[in-house]
């Protein structure tokens, strides 16, 4: 048999610019660091790395998520330490009684109250990116809101009434 010598040059530069392609494939792998080109090329191979990538997602959102319930819960005990020295305030203010004998001295004494239970109002309707954080489940709307005297309305038997006409309880 008889075998053309252009037809063996013609193959052999085939085979040498088919290495070539394959080395120049293999270095775009090396210097990527990917094994594959193709998913066919190793579908397993394929499957494992889409399972870490969405198994990488999932933890960036734990933890972004685990930051800001650090946030949200490191914010709320300040607000709740603050709100522990408004209520010792008012303790303290609720025990010294003595020496209130004039109606001038319990109206500052009830003004000073009132002051206080506004300051913890604040402080319960705190409020951290949008939302009361002490809200419960509904954060959108205002969690507490407080309706405070500044005046006392007594009937003709000395009992005190809310604004409604309500007694509140003897007056002594």
């Amino acid at each position: 048999m008889r075998v053309p010598f252009l037809s063996s040059n013609q193959s052999f530069i085939n085979q040498v610019n088919s290495l070539n392609q394959k080395q120049i494939e293999l270095q775009q792998q090396l210097s990527q660091g990917q094994k594959l080109t193709d998913a066919s090329e190793d579908p397993l191979a394929v499957s494992r790395a889409l399972t870490a990538s969405s198994e990488k997602t999932k933890l960036q959102t734990y933890a972004r998520n685990l930051s800001r319930a650090e946030f949200v819960g490191n914010y709320t005990l300040d607000t709740l330490t603050q709100l522990k020295e408004v209520a010792d305030a008012v303790v303290n203010l609720s025990n010294s009684n003595d020496g209130l004998t004039t109606d001038g001295d319990l109206q500052a004494k009830g003004y000073h109250a009132n002051q206080l239970v506004s300051q913890a109002l604040q402080m319960v309707n705190t409020q951290l990116s949008g939302d009361y954080i002490f809200a419960g489940a509904n954060t959108g709307e205002i969690p507490f809101v407080a309706h405070s005297y500044t005046e006392f309305i007594q009937d003709e038997n000395g009992n005190f009434l809310d604004l409604e006409g309500n007694v509140l309880g003897p007056s002594d």
